[in-house]
């Protein structure tokens, strides 16, 4: 570790794409698991409960400035629009837009990684509910700051297009509020379902590909699936959805081709 390091190398970042669940991971691989600390399934059944952690330290802070710049040709999130020199030149930012350091108390930090609050999510069909953790060693983000770093910073990848599909539509579901999935659904193509639904799901993977071909952490390897339950969560995705879709109506108003396909070519 350098003097320009914020991050220890035992810690790790993730950087995923929006839907992907990036959170449930890092929970995971930090050892929590929120079933087991709260009542969710009593709230909502049926809903994914198994959901997130601490968030990147001081993400409310930078995704606030993110969404204050312009955008940027071929970002895939508005955190790309943000960069910086190194990582200590991120604390120092966060530092000066926060001087009583709340954002250490709100996402966690990784210079003393300890627990500070809970604070469940809110929303009978939300699939996000932020807890903190503590002693966290995994951090997720959707965007590496221009500081990406080995051992520390790793990707998530995929082989199976499927899971375009699936991220895409968790994206959806979870702005069920203001968007109609069921419509959302007819937009999707059976040709080429990879290339259709969410663009920017490609140009971050080429993005990190050409960059950091040997950092990524595939979804579709086995060990990684049996180490964090990850088809679990997506088949726990599908349910929350079914039951969005029921209680709301609108089951019958789904394109079933695309319903089919998110049920039937999940690559278990």
């Amino acid at each position: 570790m350098t003097p320009r390091d914020w991050f220890k190398d035992h810690q790790r970042v993730l950087v995923y794409p929006p839907g992907a669940g990036g959170e449930y991971i890092t929970a995971v691989l930090n050892s929590q698991d929120l079933a087991q600390n709260f009542s969710f399934s009593k709230m909502a059944p049926g809903r994914n409960r198994y959901s997130s952690h601490n968030s990147f330290p001081g993400h409310p802070i930078l995704f606030k400035e993110a969404q204050r710049l312009p955008e940027r040709a071929g970002e895939w999130t508005d955190e790309c629009r943000l960069n910086f020199k190194n990582e200590m030149e991120i604390k120092r930012f966060l530092k000066e837009q926060d001087p009583k350091n709340h954002w250490k108390q709100e996402t966690g930090n990784p210079d003393v990684g300890k627990v500070i609050r809970e604070q469940p999510g809110k929303g009978k069909y939300e699939t996000i509910n932020t807890v903190f953790v503590e002693n966290a060693k995994w951090f997720p983000t959707h965007y590496d700051y221009n500081v990406f770093r080995e051992p520390v910073w790793k990707w998530l990848d995929y082989d199976n297009p499927y899971w375009t599909i699936h991220w895409s539509m968790c994206i959806f579901f979870k702005g069920a509020t203001h968007r109609d999935i069921a419509k959302i659904s007819h937009e999707w193509y059976t040709d080429f379902p990879e290339m259709s639904w969410h663009p920017e799901r490609n140009i971050y993977r080429n993005y990190y590909n050409q960059k950091y071909p040997n950092s990524r952490i595939n979804v579709d390897d086995l060990e990684f699936r049996n180490k964090t339950r990850y088809i679990n969560w997506a088949e726990d995705n599908l349910k929350a959805m079914n039951k969005y879709l029921v209680d709301n109506d609108r089951l019958d108003d789904m394109n079933q081709d695309c319903w089919r396909y998110l049920n039937e070519e999940m690559p278990r």
